[in-house]
């Protein structure tokens, strides 16, 4: 099973945002969010919100599937289990 892994998801971010000559700081300021944000975002200790993934998603011109990244989990677990 695919869950979502926020730490990429910010590499790819800040990887599209450097291909425009952005920094950190000036993405934020673009998108209308703190410097803090984005640094959390790029600690994993927070994500950006499905809004901004969306602005981003227009901004950088690329689908949501391109800036979200997921990570495979091993989950055994059945429905029938309660």
């Amino acid at each position: 099973m695919k869950v979502y892994d926020s730490e990429t998801t910010c590499q790819n971010i800040l990887a599209l945002a450097k291909e425009r000559g952005w920094n950190a700081s000036r993405l934020a300021q673009i998108l209308g969010v703190s410097p803090q944000a984005v640094s959390k975002w790029r600690r994993g200790i927070a994500s950006p919100s499905i809004d901004l993934l969306f602005m981003m998603s227009d901004l950088f011109e690329v689908g949501i599937g391109e800036l979200v990244a997921g990570r495979e989990v091993d989950l055994h677990f059945s429905l029938d289990d309660r």
